[in-house]
Order: C-alpha cells, then sequence, then structure tokens
C-alpha cells in the first residue's frame, strides 16, 4: 500500500487505529511490540500525514477529530522492539512480586526479584526516556502537520 495516496493512507490508518483500541480495549500493559502494528511504523507515520493533509484539504479537520488523530499519532511512541517490551515486562514482574514478599526491607534485598529490580533499573528508565522523547518528537511533529494543513487553501 501506498502511503502517499490518500484513499490507502485512510485504510492504513484505520487499521492502526482499530488496532490501538484493541490493546486500549483489552488493557494491555505498555510498551507494546512493534509487531503487533499492522503495518511498520514509518508506513504509519506517513499515512497520518497524508491523511491528515487531505482531510484539511477538504475541510473536514476538526478539533476534536484532529485531537483523536494526534493521540493516534503520539501513541506510536509505545510501539517498541518486541525485546525491549520482554525487558519492561520481566521488570514489571520483578517489581510486582517484590511487593508481595513478605518481610522487612532487608528480607526483601535478599530476593531474586530484588536482584532483578537492581539490575535492570538503569535499562529500564533508558527505554522508558527513549519513549518520552519518542512521544514528544511525535507530538511536535503531529502539531507542525496539522498547522500546515490548515495553513493549506481550502476549498470554496
Amino acid at each position: 500500500m501506498d502511503p502517499d495516496d490518500p484513499t490507502n493512507a485512510h485504510q492504513i490508518v484505520s487499521a492502526y487505529m482499530t488496532r490501538l483500541e484493541e490493546h486500549y480495549g483489552a488493557d494491555e500493559p505498555f510498551p507494546l511490540p512493534l509487531s503487533t502494528l499492522p503495518y511498520p511504523k514509518h508506513i504509519i507515520t506517513q499515512s497520518m500525514k497524508t491523511l491528515v493533509g487531505s482531510l484539511a484539504a477538504a475541510g473536514q479537520i476538526t478539533p476534536e477529530l484532529q485531537r483523536v488523530l494526534e493521540i493516534a499519532y503520539t501513541s506510536l511512541a509505545d510501539y517498541v522492539d518486541d525485546e525491549l517490551v520482554r525487558v519492561m515486562r520481566e521488570y514489571r514482574k520483578a517489581m510486582s512480586d517484590l511487593d508481595v514478599a513478605a518481610g522487612s526491607g532487608q528480607e526483601k534485598t535478599g530476593t531474586a526479584a530484588w536482584g532483578q529490580v537492581a539490575e535492570m533499573s538503569s535499562l529500564v528508565a533508558g527505554i522508558a526516556k527513549a519513549m518520552a522523547d519518542e512521544a514528544e518528537k511525535l507530538r511536535t511533529e503531529f502539531q507542525q502537520i496539522a498547522h500546515t494543513a490548515a495553513e493549506a487553501p481550502q476549498p470554496s
């Protein structure tokens, strides 16, 4: 599918938004694996750009629609390499295990969960920071796309 073609772009974005809704509806823990996206991330981002441009050119962008598309665009940051998802989920499980471990703080420091948390903390923090940076980049990018589209000549 050609993400620069408005018809294809609409289908790609629609498939992505359906998948995004499924993930939110299933209350799946984020981040989510890239492999669960219906198309590669770069195809979805280009399709979103095409869709926003074509909707703006047709005078069909409402503030509510723009907000929904911005959230969807920014949510692409929540999809990361499958291995990073595995690391994040292992960390979450270790934190949960540590949280339910009986005993005082000193007794918890000797558990396997404590070791996992200590070993993985800086890696997990780096992953979270990279995701937050990407989300901010995507948000800014979308706002620029929407601003440019809004300035384009509208049909009379």
